[in-house]
Formats: structure tokens, sequence, C-alpha cells
């Protein structure tokens, strides 16, 4: 009999999941070889870039555009970003003069090398004498002094003169003693001038700033008082020559900003590197006054982190690890009253375990002069102090001091040019002289005198010039005009 004990078939074996996704992950990428081909043939002139490097930044002029503008407007070519004008400038600019020594003395330096003796030269011999003796009365030497000061300070100058009537019989004693002409003599000349502070000067009433406009004056409150009550002559004179709307002003109860027209005929206005189309002009120091901010803060930080060395902490370690014996709280507790004693003297008694010592903070990191060089090279770069430097050359020096001389020629030419000479003019049609003097500056000598002095003295020699011409160009370096010398 036969047996039917077949083996079951053997079913197939089932595939498992990472097969599965092994033969899913083949079939896609078959399918999409033909794609990457054809995207790979249709990019071939494509190149790569850092996405980052195109991106620009907001604000890119941030600081220069939230910076002063001296003049006002109104098309959309300028957006008025600044928080201050030109009247904060120059206030700032004076503040910074009266506290900070590094933008006085930079001021005062270059004003006492501006300042300097004035001569005539051409007209005639009388009118030169005229006018040396009406500027030495007047003291331009002190205006001068002002004038510079002001022009490098504030940048702006108003030059105000006040006139003097001559009685008759001095008006026919300079008519004889200096040749003007009589029937065309006026009988007013000057007699002072003054600088106005450039912070109490508006100006109104004009269409182009190519032409001077109408200059008005803002009382300040003590003026304002002066004016209501009057206690001298010339406060009641002034009072009365002031127009009537102007009084009207000043009599009201709230007399604040008043302001009073200056005579255009009586008022010099000189400015510092301004343009036409800029009413008033941005002081010269004003681009430094950020940096001289932060060193004055940094300086702040600095005497704050000195005043902690004061705080010098006393360090007492006593008792030792809890195997050797811990610590003992009634000598804590005893130490402590012992330090809380304000008596002069003391007695310790600790045991060896106890020590002391001073902990300093250390601050010498800190105080770092090294983080003022950047602004302190600013500041000087910034008010054409030049002068001061480290571990220079006398040839640099030398060199230095050359170009810091020229730069102020261009002050004092201002001064000659658009204020000095205009004024001779005047004088002289108003006086009557035919012909007119021009004033020059004595330059500054950074020769070797020894030398002149050699040639100087062999002119005296030759007879070319008098002892007194000779003794005059030794002493100020100035020869005498061909006219002298062939009167002489």
């Amino acid at each position: 009999m036969k047996s039917d004990n077949k083996k079951p078939a053997k079913k197939p074996a089932r595939k498992t999941t990472s097969a599965k996704k092994s033969t899913a992950r083949k079939k896609s990428l078959d399918e999409a070889m033909p794609l990457m081909a054809e995207a790979a043939t249709d990019n071939t002139t494509r190149s790569r870039r850092n996405a980052a490097s195109s991106i620009e930044r907001t604000d890119r002029y941030k600081n220069i555009d939230d910076g002063l503008i001296p003049f006002k407007y109104s098309s959309g070519s300028y957006q008025n970003k600044s928080s201050i004008d030109v009247k904060d400038a120059v206030i700032l600019c004076q503040k910074a003069y009266y506290n900070f020594a590094v933008f006085r003395n930079t001021i005062d330096l270059m004003t006492e090398f501006s300042v300097n003796n004035i001569y005539f030269k051409g007209g005639s011999k009388k009118s030169r004498k005229f006018f040396e003796a009406l500027f030495k009365k007047i003291n331009l030497w002190s205006l001068q002094d002002k004038f510079f000061r002001e022009y490098y300070r504030s940048g702006n100058v108003f030059i105000y003169r006040f006139d003097v009537k001559i009685k008759d019989q001095d008006l026919k004693k300079i008519t004889q003693t200096f040749g003007s002409n009589e029937a065309y003599a006026s009988a007013v000349v000057p007699s002072k001038y003054v600088i106005l502070n450039p912070a109490d000067v508006r100006l109104t009433g004009t269409l182009s700033f190519a032409d001077s406009g109408n200059y008005y004056k803002v009382l300040s409150p003590y003026e304002i008082q002066r004016l209501k009550k009057p206690q001298t002559e010339e406060d009641k004179e002034f009072l009365d020559s002031l127009p009537s709307d102007v009084v009207k002003s000043l009599t009201g109860q709230s007399a604040k900003g008043v302001m009073i027209p200056l005579d255009q005929e009586k008022i010099a206005a000189v400015f510092y590197k301004r343009q036409d189309y800029e009413p008033f002009a941005v002081p010269m120091g004003y681009p430094v006054l950020e940096d001289i901010n932060a060193k004055s803060e940094m300086k702040k930080i600095d005497m704050a982190i000195s005043r902690t060395m004061q705080q010098a902490i006393l360090l007492v370690t006593m008792g030792t690890d809890p195997d050797r014996g811990g610590i003992n709280q009634k000598n804590l507790t005893a130490m402590q009253k012992l330090f809380t004693n304000e008596s002069v003297g003391r007695v310790l008694i600790a045991d060896y375990t106890t020590k002391a010592e001073f902990v300093v903070p250390s601050i010498g990191s800190l105080l770092d002069p090294a983080k003022y060089a950047v602004l302190d090279k600013d500041i000087r770069t910034g008010l054409n102090n030049i002068l001061i430097g480290e571990d220079e050359r006398f040839s640099n020096q030398s060199i230095k001091v050359k170009v810091f001389i020229e730069r102020l020629k261009q002050a004092r030419e201002t001064f000659i040019n658009e204020f000095l000479f205009p004024e001779v003019k005047r004088m002289c049609r108003s006086l009557g002289f035919k012909n007119y003097p021009t004033p020059h500056f004595d330059d500054i000598d950074l020769r070797d005198s020894l030398q002149y002095s050699r040639v100087y003295t062999r002119l005296i020699e030759l007879g070319i010039l008098t002892p007194e011409q000779g003794i005059t160009a030794i002493e100020k370096g100035r020869l005498p005009s061909e006219e002298d010398m062939a009167e002489n």
C-alpha cells in the first residue's frame, strides 16, 4: 500500500520592505535620468553666484544723510533729517570753544598767527597817514583778534559800524592836513566796529542768496528789559532810532523773539567758505564735534572706573577642610566684629589657618590710552591742527608749518578783500580823497632773519635804503615802495 505523504509545495518568499524601497528607488532613478540629462543640456551656460553679494544694505549712508544742511529748501531734492540747524551748529561750536581745550587752543593758535600789522600801499602819502592814524585810534589790532576768532569758531562774522559826526572845524583840518576835497567831504567817519553774535542774526527778504538780504538781530531778554526801561542816554537814543513796529513789539507783554532791523549800510557780513546758495556758513569745527563729544564721554567712563580703585576689598580666609577640622563659626563672628569696629588700633589674634589679602580690581586694560588715538587724530585733522604730531622729524615739521601758514593766508585775504578794503574805499569817497591806498598784511616771517639782516645792512651802506627804511626792513621784513625810495 502506497503512502500519500507528499511534502507541500514551497510558497514564493515575500519581498521585504527594504527590497521594495530599493526597487522603487531604482525605477524612479531610471525614469529621472533622461530628465536630468535634458536639464543638464539646457543649463550648460549657467554659473553659480553668491546671492548675499547682491543684497543692497538699507540706509547705507544714514550717518551722512542725517547731517546738517545750511539752508532751507522747498523742493524734493533734499530731505532734512537733521535735528539741528546752522544756529545750533554755531552755538555748539561756541560751547566747544568754552569747554574743551583742544578746540579752544586750535582756534586761538590760528587767530594769533593770523593777526598782524597792516600797512598801506598806493594812494597819496597823506591818505596813507590818515588811515594809519584812524585805524590806530579805533584799535584795528583788537578788531582783527575778534574777527579771526569768530571767523574760525563760527564761520559767520557780522561787523557792525558805529559812525560819529565830525565838527566843521575838525573837517577843515582833515581836508588841509590830508589833502581831501572839501566840496565832497562828509562829516561822518567810523568811531568803532563791533562783532555781533551770529546766533542772534537772521536773514530775511531775499530771493537769491547771492545778493545781500535784510539782516535782523534777535534781542535777548536782557536787551529787551534794557529797552523797555532805558537807563542811559545811549539806551534812549537807540530806542528812539528803532522803527515804530519794533517799539510796539517791545511794549507788549510777551516780548519774545523781537527782531530789530540792521542798517544794511553799516553791516558787513563775512563767511567761511560759503556758497552763493547758502545763507550762512557751516562752522569749520562742526565736523569734529561728534569726535570731541565721544572722547569726553570716554573720559567720563574712565573717571568712573578709576573711582573703583578705592573699593579695595580685604579678603579674610579662615578655617580648613571639614576633614581637618572645618570652620569655627565663633572665630568668623569675632573677626566680623573686629573689622566693623572703626577704631584706629586693631588687634588680630588668629590661628595658622587665617589668611588675609587685599583684592584690587584690575582696570589697567580698561584705562589703556590707545583707544583715544583714532579720536585724537581725527580731531587734529578736522581742526587743521597739523602742527602737533608724534615722532616727527624736523623736515616734516617745517613743511607742516609752511602749509599751516599758507592756509591762514586765505583768512587774511578774506579780511582785507571783504571788509577792510571796501571800508577804505567808502571812506575815501566820503572824505573826498582822489585816490585810495591798498591795505596789506605784514608777512609771517619764517625766514632766516640773520641772512636778511645782512642784506638790508648792505643796502643801507650803499645808500639804497635810508637808515629809517633799513631799520623797518630789519624789524618787519618790509621794504619801502618805489615812491618812498625815490623821494628819500
